[in-house]
């Protein structure tokens, strides 16, 4: 229903490929939860004393949500969009029922293909394929990975060195 059908030139009805547009919607309803998750613990983080501060001191709600909640909600946030992005690397489950071979070139409406598609079709799918991709999946496999495991490491880095600048500033003293 979501790929759509097409109709072969003898009649018959088969379904279609997904295009990268059609996988970018279903992803990002897989990576918003994670990155919304984040984002309010971050921002309900923030001591309510330093929310009554800054509102006893005249600041707008506004200024105080861009000076003082996003500042302390910053290092979650970013955690939330890396690891989120690390989501949809690690979870291409949904690239795999409507993806496709990728022969007829990328764009946002052509068929897409993923890495996760290449290694298991290399293995299971037809042989033409089998022979033009077998040298690469191996590469495909350990770039998912790389993928996957360098936007968590890089999404906790940046937590722990925002949290640490960020925090200490408005806590000392």
């Amino acid at each position: 229903l979501i790929r759509g059908y097409f109709r072969d030139e003898n009649g018959f009805l088969h379904p279609a490929k997904g295009s990268f547009l059609t996988a970018s919607a279903f992803l990002s309803l897989l990576v918003i939860p994670v990155i919304a998750r984040a984002t309010e613990e971050g921002l309900r983080s923030v001591p309510h004393e330093i929310r009554e501060g800054s509102a006893a001191l005249g600041a707008t709600p506004g200024h105080t949500a861009l000076r003082i909640l996003l500042p302390w909600a910053a290092p979650n946030i970013i955690t939330g969009l890396l690891l989120g992005a690390a989501e949809a690397a690690g979870s291409v489950a949904v690239l795999l029922f409507i993806a496709g071979t990728g022969q007829n070139g990328v764009g946002p409406l052509q068929e897409a293909t993923s890495l996760s598609f290449v290694i298991f079709q290399v293995e299971y799918g037809p042989k033409p394929f089998q022979d033009s991709m077998a040298p690469y999946q191996f590469t495909a496999a350990l770039l998912l990975l790389v993928i996957t495991v360098g936007l968590t490491v890089l999404g906790l880095y940046l937590k722990h060195r925002l949290s640490r600048s960020h925090r200490g500033v408005l806590t000392s003293g």
